[in-house]
C-alpha cells in the first residue's frame, strides 16, 4: 500500500511518517522513499509522548498553514496554485503490540487523526491479532478496514463485521476482504512487492536435483530469491528517487526531528562559521516546536546551576562548558578558576590559557587562597 502510493503521488502531495513498533525491520525499504519524512521504531514511553508533541504542533502548522490561506480545509487549500501542502499519511505497524503497552499512546494518536483529517493528517493501522485492540474509537474513526485471512472468526468480527475473513484458503496468501461500510464487503488479492523484481531482467532459471522438504540445508530466509536480486519494492524505491531528482523536487519539511543522539560531539554543535561569540555546549530537543536547538550560556545573563545523579554526566557538562566559553573568547577577555570536588575529572581543562587553576576538593588551603583572591578582586 505504502509502494503504491508512493509510485503514484507526488512527495509534494503526500509524505509518510512511518512507525514500525516491530523494530524497522518492516518499513526498511520505504524508509528510503522521497515521502518518507520520519521514521520511528521501539518505542518507550518517552518517545511516545515526543512522538505525540511532534503531531500536535504539526496539526496546530497546518491550522495556521490553512488560516493564512484563508481556507478552511486542505481540499479547499489545494484548489489553487499555493505552496505545497502535502497530506501527512502516519503509518503503524503492529499497533496491538503498541496498544497493550502504551495505550495512551493509541489513544491520543487516534484523536490527532480524527482531529487532523480536514488538515490533510491520515492514519493506518496494521496488526496480526485485532482480537481485543480494535477500540470502538478506532472503529469509529476508520472509514475503510481491511482483513486479510485471519485464525479466529471473532478477529474478522472485530475488523469487517463478518467472519468471512476466517474462511479465506489458506493458499492464497495476500487474498482480503475490505469493508467500505456497513454491508458493503469486496474481496481483493493484494499485490506482492518483496519478490525477486522481473523489471531489471528475464526470470533467473535454476536447474538443480530434486529433493524433500525435509531433505533440504535450510529454508529460504527471504522472498527474495536465492539470486540475491532486486525486489519490486526495490525497483520502486530506487524509480520513485529517480523521478524525484529528476523532477527538482526538493526534500519534504520533516514534522519529525530526529531525537537526541546518545553521544554529542562539540562539532556537532558548531557549524563551519563558528559560534558567533556564544558559549554553545548543548543541543536542546524542542519536539513542540518541531525542532533541535543548540544552546547557549551568556555569563552576562547570569549565573549556571547544574545538578544530576552522580554518573549523570554533571562534570563531563561542566568541561563542555569550559571548553565552549573558551572557544567563544580569548584568555584576555574572561578568565576561568575550577574547583573540582569529584576526582579530579576536570584536570585536563588546566591546559586551556584561560584557566587560572583547577583547585581539588582535598586541597583546602589552595580553595582558601582562591577565595581571598576572588574577593579581593570583587573589591
Amino acid at each position: 500500500l505504502v509502494a503504491s502510493l508512493a509510485a503514484s503521488v507526488s512527495p509534494e502531495a503526500l509524505n509518510f511518517v512511518l512507525v514500525d513498533y516491530k523494530g524497522g525491520s518492516a518499513f526498511d525499504a520505504c524508509s528510503a522513499l522521497p515521502h518518507t519524512v520520519g521514521l520511528v521504531t521501539d518505542l518507550d514511553d518517552h518517545l511516545a509522548r515526543r512522538a505525540l508533541l511532534c503531531l500536535e504542533a504539526e496539526l496546530r502548522y497546518r491550522e495556521q498553514r490553512l488560516r493564512a490561506a484563508g481556507v478552511s480545509d486542505i481540499e479547499e487549500y489545494h484548489d489553487n496554485a499555493r505552496p505545497p501542502l502535502p497530506r501527512l499519511l502516519v503509518a503503524v505497524d503492529e499497533f496491538a503490540a503498541l496498544a497493550m503497552e502504551l495505550p495512551d499512546f493509541m489513544d491520543a494518536l487516534v484523536g490527532i487523526a480524527q482531529r487532523g483529517r480536514s488538515l490533510g493528517v491520515h492514519l493506518l493501522l496494521a496488526t496480526q491479532r485485532p482480537n481485543g485492540v480494535i477500540s470502538e474509537n478506532i472503529k469509529a474513526n476508520t472509514n475503510l478496514r481491511i482483513a486479510l485471512r485471519v485464525q479466529d472468526a471473532a478477529d474478522s468480527v472485530d475488523v469487517i463485521g463478518s467472519a468471512d475473513a476466517a474462511a479465506l484458503a489458506r493458499n492464497r496468501p495476500g487474498r482480503g476482504l475490505a469493508r467500505r461500510g456497513p454491508g458493503d464487503v469486496v474481496a481483493f488479492q493484494a499485490a506482492l512487492v518483496t519478490g525477486n523484481s522481473l523489471v531489471a531482467g528475464d526470470a533467473a532459471v535454476g536447474i538443480c536435483p530434486f529433493t524433500f522438504a525435509h531433505e533440504q540445508a535450510g529454508a529460504r530466509a527471504e522472498s527474495r530469491g536465492s539470486d540475491g536480486g532486486p525486489s519490486d519494492l526495490d525497483v520502486i524505491v530506487a524509480a520513485t528517487e529517480s523521478a524525484a531528482s529528476e523532477l527538482g523536487i526538493t526534500p519534504a519539511r520533516s514534522p519529525w526531528p530526529d531525537p537526541l543522539p546518545t553521544r554529542l560531539a562539540r562539532a556537532d554543535l558548531i557549524g563551519p562559521e563558528g559560534s558567533g561569540g556564544a558559549a554553545v555546549f548543548a543541543l536542546a530537543d524542542e519536539p513542540h516546536r518541531q525542532r533541535r536547538q543548540p544552546v547557549a550560556w551568556l555569563a552576562q545573563a547570569g549565573n549556571l546551576l547544574m545538578y544530576g545523579l552522580t554518573g549523570s554526566g554533571t562534570s563531563t557538562a561542566l568541561a563542555a562548558i569550559a571548553v565552549a566559553i573558551a572557544d567563544a573568547a580569548g584568555p584576555d577577555q574572561i578568565q576561568l578558576h575550577v574547583l573540582d570536588f569529584d576526582d579530579q575529572l576536570l584536570a585536563p581543562l588546566q591546559r586551556l590559557p584561560h584557566v587560572g587553576s583547577v583547585v581539588a576538593g582535598s586541597d583546602r588551603e589552595r580553595q582558601l587562597r582562591l577565595l581571598g583572591r576572588l574577593g579581593a578582586e570583587l573589591q
